[in-house]
Formats: structure tokens, sequence, C-alpha cells
């Protein structure tokens, strides 16, 4: 699937780094089975609005088929009047604010009666809540519907809804058209800013996240360094003060990540047979396990004693009872205490 240089998906990097977009060039696009996964959760979802049965698709999986009619269920709750019409896949053209710029919107509704224009991103990753409100993404793809949509200026309102199914979490941004189309100016703006040869290159936790040159960046490293050493005015102290301490676990998820897509990086190189100084490949630790033969030897050997009996997990019990009346039948034990940032 081709990707625009300026996609919506990677808005919240080109947008807060511009210098990223050069750093970036060059850099392949790893894949992962997250992704996969997701675009497997999106052919599904497909096939439900078009009223198709998922189990004879030859991808069917049924704890899938589960979770992605929670997002369709969700999209069909706000067809709710007979002049709402829903859109599937919807290629839009983002060219009058980003320049060759171009996505998809997973759902649109157009509500005629309420003059509202409804946009839709289902997002199958269970990792962290994303939250509509302020999502470039979200936003941008919700200028691109309205361009799409919207060419006799009948919409008032848009509404932008992430879902989240196998969070449980569904969430919405509503703004007037003006608001977004305001935002539009915001966008065309930072779009031209990733235009110049030296376009700055701005650490942060939101847009280095998933940038693939974060093991490259220079910018990083030196913020990096400032942050656990440079910065801190009394060098000749022996022990850190509480302010050095906060300075440096503020952005304990920026440097671990960092230091991760490091690793990541000197690994692919020695992989690929390029000498990195100091480091050469190895096998990471494992645990052992049982081999196919095991069921057999145990059984033979100890016999009803092989197996032991145990619950199932709350997981497998939320999907076989629901997840209410499984609520009224566990304990969360409190956790340690841990320094987390105010809000």
């Amino acid at each position: 699937m081709a990707h625009a240089k300026l996609g919506p998906s990677s808005s919240s990097r080109w947008m807060n780094c511009p210098g990223s977009v050069r750093i970036s060039e060059g850099i392949k696009e790893k894949s992962s089975p997250y992704a996969e996964e997701g675009t497997k959760a999106h052919v599904l979802s497909e096939l439900m609005f078009e009223n198709l049965d998922p189990e004879e698709w030859e991808g069917y999986d049924e704890e899938m088929t589960i979770e992605v009619r929670k997002y369709v269920d969700y999209v069909m709750a706000h067809m709710t009047n007979p002049n709402c019409v829903l859109y599937t896949e919807v290629k839009v053209n983002l060219n009058k604010y980003i320049p060759d710029g171009f996505g998809t919107s997973d759902n649109v509704i157009v509500d005629w009666d309420n003059k509202t224009l409804h946009v839709f991103d289902l997002k199958y990753g269970k990792g962290v809540k994303v939250w509509a409100t302020k999502n470039s993404q979200g936003r941008i793809y919700a200028i691109g519907s309205l361009l799409e949509f919207d060419g006799d200026k009948e919409i008032k309102n848009i509404v932008i809804h992430i879902g989240q199914p196998r969070l449980n979490h569904f969430h919405s941004e509503e703004l007037t058209t003006k608001e977004l189309l305001d935002y539009a100016k915001i966008v065309k703006k930072a779009a031209k800013a990733t235009e110049d040869p030296n376009a700055p290159a701005i650490p942060g936790e939101l847009q280095c996240r998933w940038c693939k040159a974060s093991p490259e960046c220079k910018a990083l490293r030196d913020f990096t360094n400032k942050t656990i050493g440079d910065e801190f005015e009394n060098l000749d102290a022996e022990i850190l003060d509480k302010w050095e301490l906060s300075e440096i676990l503020f952005h304990k998820k920026l440097i671990e990540k960092f230091l991760k897509d490091v690793e990541e990086r000197v690994t692919e190189y020695l992989i690929e047979g390029i000498d990195v100084p100091g480091f050469q490949t190895s096998y990471s630790k494992t645990n052992r396990k049982w081999g196919d033969d095991a069921e057999e030897f145990l059984i033979k050997k100890l016999g009803k004693d092989a197996w032991q009996k145990s619950l199932i997990t709350l997981g497998k019990a939320e999907k076989l009872l629901g997840k209410e009346i499984v609520e009224e039948h566990t304990v969360k034990p409190q956790g340690k205490i841990i320094a987390i940032k105010m809000k």
C-alpha cells in the first residue's frame, strides 16, 4: 500500500518535527505483525459493512470478528435517520493543504438532516489508548472528507471518532466546520515547513515515537545527552538533586525508546554483515519448554499426575460470559508505588 510522504497517519511526526521528513528519506519502512494485523482488521470491517459473511473469508479469525463487530456496530449506531449516507474506505485528496497529500478515511457518514459529517478511524491495536481530541490524524482525515463531500458548503459540524474495540474504547471530538478549516491552515503551514532544506529536527515523545529515523537522529542523541548530563548545573556534586532526577525521569519514555531503536538498528547492521565497533551478534536468553513428545512421555511416566487443573484466563472468561458478570468475581491487587508525570 502506497503512503503519502506527508500522510495523515504520520502527521504527529512531521507537524511537530519538520526535519524528520528529510532525515527519514531513504530509510525503508519496517513491517510488523501488529501492522499486518491492523490491515487484516480493516479488510474484515469492509466485508462486514458490505454485509458479507466473515466466515467465508479466507483470513477468517473468530476473535478478530468479535472485536471488529464492536467497531462496525459503533459506526452503524450513528446512522440515525434516512438521510444519513455511509461510505467505506474513502480515498481523500489533500492537495489543497498538503502537497501530494492523500489518505483513506476508514468510514464516513454524512448526516444531511443535521448537516454533520462523521469521520471514523478504526485502530485495532490495544497497546495505548488513542483519543480523538486534537488528534492530527483524525482531523486531517476529516479535512479530506469535508473536501470530498461538501462541495456545496452545507456541512456545519464535524465529529471525529476513534474506535479501539479491543480496549472497548470509543472516543470522539466535535468541531464546527470553521474550527476544522482553521486547523487546516495550521496543517498547511506545517507541511510547508517540511520543504525547508534546513528544517529543524525537534525531538519529543509524540513525534519520535513512530519515527523510522530515530536511531540515526543526531538531534535526539544530543537531546538525550543533554538531559542526562550536560544540563545539570552542579556538575561537581556527587549526588543528583531532586530537580535533576525529575528532568531525567520526565523524559524516560523518549530516552528508553531512543536506546531501544539504536539497539535494533545496530542488530540490523550486524545481521546484514556490517561491522559495528564493539558489538557482535548473539542469541537472546529463552526459557525451556516441553518438546513435541512431552505429553506422551509424561503420561507414560506419571499418569494422571502429568496434568494440573487451572482456571481459564480472565480474557477468555469475558468472551464466554461477558465482561460485566466476570468483573463481579475479580479482584485487582494494588500495584507498587511509582512516580508518574503530573497531568
